[in-house]
């Protein structure tokens, strides 16, 4: 499947890498929306959508790092 070991790290580099962000942007973006919502903020007509922007945003940002090398 991989012509060396360096191509296998590097792929493995790029999952955890890709995992932790996913994970750890997800929660930050959860934590700051529920901040916002409880504290007026942002009313729950805009908040489908902020989530619907925050989900294409990531995944064109995610699919441009792994599969535009």
């Amino acid at each position: 499947m991989f012509n060396n070991w360096v191509g296998f790290l590097i792929t493995q580099v790029y999952f955890i890498v890709f995992i932790e962000v996913l994970w750890l942007g997800g929660i930050h973006f959860l934590v700051g929306l529920g901040v916002n919502v409880g504290l007026g903020w942002i009313d729950y007509d805009c908040l489908f959508l902020l989530a619907r922007m925050n989900v294409i945003l990531e995944i064109n940002f995610y699919q441009g790092m792994l599969f535009n090398k």
